[in-house]
């Protein structure tokens, strides 16, 4: 337990060191960073507008008030901001430039390294910031209990939702150990994404099907907002747990048969 813990403890300083790495390395250019945060809030702009239109319509949309729905559009933004930070990696870059090297032998596992040693701020503050608020507005007037149980089980599928964010974005970019290019496979997920900008439940069954289980799409946004209304079934709730192992361990079968086919810059 002791071991587990000290590796937890250093991956946790390694994150804080390369988050505050990538935070100087940005402000070395600033006229850089600020356009890019400021482009995110023009972007962020344009997606509230459907949040606009729902609540001076006061309507329903796919049976949800619209202090329910600025819950799933909270969660949707909040979690755009997490695939801003982490959707950007230059895996593809690295792999085919043979930088990967350098990464591999560097002290932790080869998928952290990948995955944890650049952050983009510019996209993910605006988007996290304005996700926060537009969840909290949404709770209050929407008129549900906050109970310990409802906090716990809402943090818990924000997890999930992150660990599935994580694994969505980085399966596509490691498919360069297979192809030439991975640009067309990696932007399908911008179209993908943006299925989550409204409830699942305004598509019809056979999209939410396939969205919930074949590429769980829906998993991202929808999950913690649909167990604070108490509208998951049995079935979604175990799957919105079992869905992150599987993708992680997909994440990492991935990685390890790439690098099997890898060869490095040094021949």
């Amino acid at each position: 337990m002791t071991v587990v813990m000290e590796k937890v403890t250093w991956y946790i300083k390694m994150i804080s060191a390369y988050a505050r790495a990538s935070f100087l390395s940005q402000l070395m250019y600033p006229l850089n960073f600020f356009s890019g945060f400021f482009t995110e809030i023009a972007c962020l702009s344009f997606k509230l507008i459907y949040l606009v239109v729902v609540i001076q319509a006061q309507v329903s949309v796919g049976g949800f008030t619209s202090s329910q729905v600025m819950i799933f559009i909270g969660i949707y933004i909040f979690m755009t901001g997490i695939w801003g930070m982490l959707g950007w990696l230059p895996i593809p870059r690295n792999v085919r430039s043979g930088n990967l090297d350098l990464q591999l032998i560097k002290p932790g596992a080869t998928m952290f390294q990948l995955t944890f040693s650049n952050f983009n701020y510019g996209g993910m503050i605006p988007n996290v910031v304005a996700g926060i608020i537009l969840i909290c507005f949404g709770w209050s007037g929407s008129d549900i209990s906050i109970t310990l149980l409802s906090i716990i089980g809402f943090i818990f599928f924000m997890i999930v939702s992150i660990v599935l964010t994580y694994a969505i974005s980085i399966i596509p970019q490691m498919l360069v150990f297979w192809l030439t290019s991975v640009d067309g496979v990696t932007s399908l997920l911008p179209a993908l994404w943006d299925f989550n900008n409204m409830p699942m439940t305004i598509y019809s069954n056979a999209v939410r099907q396939v969205g919930t289980f074949i590429i769980p799409i829906f998993l991202l946004t929808n999950w913690p907002g649909l167990f604070i209304l108490k509208m998951l079934s049995p079935v979604q709730f175990l799957w919105g747990i079992a869905a992150p192992i599987i993708l992680v361990w997909l994440s990492h079968i991935v990685l390890q048969r790439g690098l099997r086919k890898y060869t490095s810059a040094n021949g």
